[in-house]
């Protein structure tokens, strides 16, 4: 099918593309069944109200989920399944892109590969095993609860809403690679967690990395690290840190932010674990 004359498509089994490019436009792919794509191959799925789920995985082809076009009018993938939508791609092969309406997983999502997130909506919650990027300047926001878990990383080059009534847990690695952050969609509550064995770190960017504003605070409970190499990590709600959580900040001068690293908390901080600086790297 075409943007102008689609033609919908039910997979009622597995879907492999071995070779060259599929294009499909207004998808409609019931719930538990599979899509593979091979090595060198590409699947491109377009289109107005496509019904996915089950497991998508690749051996190194390139998927691109995309439902919305200039040529085309807006739609939304949605998964009405109790099960989970398995995303399991090779690193590079995977970008989502829903500028104007939500991707939908009644059952939530799991990211066991790389998944780049460049712009829109996604409804329900996310557990990471894998990569997951979210990348351009473009909003995203998530309504639903974000797991990062101990294998997990989320790397930030774009910023992040989550809705009030969820939460983000993280057990692995959440990276801010720039001066974006993580804030809160709505008027309610929205907290993290950095569990023991998670790492929150500001890698790049001099300016600030927001969890939450003043105005739409999330409250931190920080039991890990806290590891600032540059700029700042401002936190608008509350920050308390346990015996087991640790502070860091790196130094390579005397200027606030461009010089070392600092975090700011707006609300309440407590701390019961210590406080460590850093030599910056090159220093």
């Amino acid at each position: 099918g075409t943007d102008a004359t689609p033609l919908a498509v039910e997979n009622l089994g597995a879907f492999d593309v071995l070779l060259g490019r599929l294009s499909v436009h207004d998808a409609s792919v019931l719930p538990s069944q599979a899509f593979g794509v091979s090595p060198g191959a590409e699947l491109w799925v377009y289109g107005d109200d496509a019904a996915i789920g089950g497991t998508y995985s690749s051996t190194g082809g390139f998927v691109r989920w995309q439902n919305a076009s200039a040529a085309s009018a807006a739609g939304s993938f949605v998964a009405t399944g109790p099960e989970p939508v398995v995303f399991d791609f090779a690193p590079g092969t995977f970008a989502l892109y829903s500028p104007s309406d939500p991707v939908v997983s009644a059952g939530g999502f799991v990211n066991a590969g790389e998944l780049s997130w460049l712009a829109g909506t996604m409804s329900g919650d996310v557990a990471n095993d894998g990569t997951l990027l979210v990348t351009t300047s473009s909003s995203h926001t998530l309504n639903g609860s974000l797991a990062n878990r101990a294998s997990g990383l989320v790397g930030h080059s774009g910023p992040l809403a989550v809705t009030v009534g969820h939460s983000v847990t993280n057990e692995g690695a959440l990276d801010f690679a720039g001066n974006y952050g993580i804030t809160r969609s709505g008027t309610g509550t929205v907290s993290l967690l950095n569990a023991s064995m998670g790492t929150i770190v500001k890698s790049a960017g001099t300016g600030d990395s927001l969890i939450g504003t003043q105005a739409y605070p999330i409250n931190v409970e920080n039991q890990g690290t806290i590891e600032v190499r540059s700029g700042t990590i401002s936190i608008g709600g509350g920050l308390t840190t346990s015996a087991t959580g640790t502070i860091e900040t790196h130094i390579s001068g005397t200027a606030a932010g461009g010089s070392f690293g600092k975090v700011k908390s707006y609300g309440a901080a407590s701390r019961d674990g210590p406080i460590a600086g850093a030599v910056a790297a090159g220093v």
